[in-house]
């Protein structure tokens, strides 16, 4: 997907800092060759200790190291009207769930179930 969007959008190439026009990445394996790259070539301890002494002054316990070498695209989406719509929905209508069962009070009509499983035989 990330291939598709550099390819496809233009935001997407000036926040990389290329610009393609009219060509087109056609090696979709260039994302995991560069992770591959990236992986071969990183001196981990070299890298910790420059993060370390940039950021000491800020830690409170800077005995403590903790890091994440993980980097992978799960979801790419645009939040479109509807998308936004239905979401803030279905957040409401969890909330709701929540508050009458604190309250002990019956939940009112299920109609948001109803339009939920007509969504997902449509999709």
């Amino acid at each position: 997907m990330l291939i598709n969007h550099l390819n496809g959008n233009i935001q997407f190439q000036i926040f990389c800092g290329i610009l393609l026009g009219a060509e087109r990445i056609k090696n979709y394996k260039i994302v995991s060759d560069l992770r591959c790259r990236l992986a071969r070539n990183l001196d981990v301890k070299e890298v910790q200790g420059v993060l370390a002494a940039y950021w000491k002054p800020y830690l409170s316990d800077p005995n403590i190291m903790m890091e994440d070498a993980t980097c992978y695209e799960i979801s790419m989406r645009y939040p479109t009207n509807v998308k936004l719509l239905w979401e803030s929905t279905e957040w409401s209508f969890n909330q709701l769930k929540v508050i009458c069962k604190f309250l002990r009070i019956r939940m009112p009509r299920k109609y948001h179930e109803r339009i939920k499983v007509i969504r997902k035989v449509l999709k």
